[in-house]
């Protein structure tokens, strides 16, 4: 890499390593450092260079150069352009902050808080387990998305957000028996409270500390597989004739179209949720991005990034079908265009009120 005059150690990867073991972790990095030295060549030439608006652009590697150096020095494992919900969608999970999980859940067993402390009989049990290695995603995902009525909080198709970023952490889990070598309760407690969060039940321990790693392990998958970034060139979403749409008179367009682009990052992940780490990687969509142009960097809910997901769909949709058609579908376009325009837009009056 010193050839090309880069560098690249990732050691803010290790500072911000919520998902990896230290050999894991290992892995990872090198296997970022070859992606990297492979694709030196788009790093530099294509660094300012946006998609290919001639080819298929979702699902596909068809992104631009900021895009695509981005999610290698961030370390996300995927590059292409793709949902970020897709991966909890798939599996019938809808993220929601806690606090409103609890509204939504307060008298069902979703929310059973239990205080070993307050139970005599209660035995919590730290474990690490030493076969860890037998437990990978693959099998974990097969596992927990097959069993799911095993695991009481991701029942009825919503998950918590503090149990998704705080189960990365296998020592928030416990297993322990309310009975002598029987009846094995599953709890977890998240950062902010003091009790123990309900999650299941077995009847041994060993199956218990088995479930608690399949689950440990499938959370770490949905925050990895949410990983990623959406980078919207503004320029694009001009009208296809005409310098301005019709009907947006509420939107400066010429200022919206001039020299800027929006990124955009899920906020629901463990490490997108760390304020340090979305300092890291604002800095490095700065850092990285053309001099001249400005961009607006966003941090979206789960909510929020599914409308704007079906939106950008919509929109690089109509423009693969304007691509392959004689009259080219302008009006098509046009109006997803304008759809993801006024959502943009609502979404910067948000965050400057």
């Amino acid at each position: 890499m010193a050839l090309y005059g880069q560098k690249f150690t990732q050691n803010t990867l290790r500072y911000f390593n919520y998902y990896y073991q230290e050999d894991e972790l290992d892995e990872v990095i090198v296997k970022n450092k070859i992606t990297c030295l492979e694709s030196i060549i788009k790093f530099n030439r294509d660094r300012a260079a946006g998609f290919n608006a001639t080819q298929t652009v979702w699902n596909s590697g068809n992104v631009s150069g900021l895009q695509y150096k981005l999610s290698i020095l961030l370390g996300f494992r995927h590059t292409e352009c793709r949902s970020l919900t897709l991966p909890l969608a798939k599996l019938g999970l809808k993220v929601v902050c806690h606090d409103d999980y609890r509204t939504m859940k307060r008298g069902g067993h979703e929310l059973k808080m239990i205080d070993p402390g307050d139970i005599k009989e209660y035995v919590i049990d730290k474990f690490y387990p030493v076969a860890y290695e037998w437990c990978d995603e693959v099998q974990a995902v097969m596992e927990v998305g097959d069993n799911i009525e095993l695991f009481v909080p991701l029942k009825n198709n919503i998950i918590s957000d503090a149990l998704l970023q705080g189960g990365v952490d296998l020592d928030r889990f416990r297993a322990g028996s309310l009975a002598a070598d029987h009846d094995y309760q599953m709890v977890f407690r998240p950062g902010t409270e003091q009790d123990w969060w309900y999650i299941g039940r077995t009847e041994t321990r060993e199956l218990a500390e088995r479930n608690i790693l399949l689950l440990h392990r499938f959370l770490i998958h949905l925050n990895v597989e949410s990983e990623g970034l959406h980078c919207i060139e503004h320029l694009l979403l001009r009208p296809q004739r005409g310098l301005h749409h019709n009907n947006l008179a509420m939107i400066d367009q010429t200022a919206f179209y001039s020299s800027r682009i929006t990124v955009i990052f899920p906020a629901w992940t463990a490490r997108c949720s760390d304020p340090r780490f979305r300092a890291l990687a604002e800095e490095n969509v700065r850092a990285n991005c053309p001099a001249h142009i400005l961009a607006d960097i966003y941090w979206f809910d789960f909510d929020t990034m599914y409308h704007f997901e079906i939106l950008y769909k919509c929109w690089l949709n109509a423009r693969d079908a304007g691509n392959s058609s004689q009259n080219g579908l302008r009006h098509e376009i046009d109006e997803a265009a304008k759809a993801l325009i006024l959502f943009l837009h609502q979404r910067r009056r948000d965050s400057a009120e």
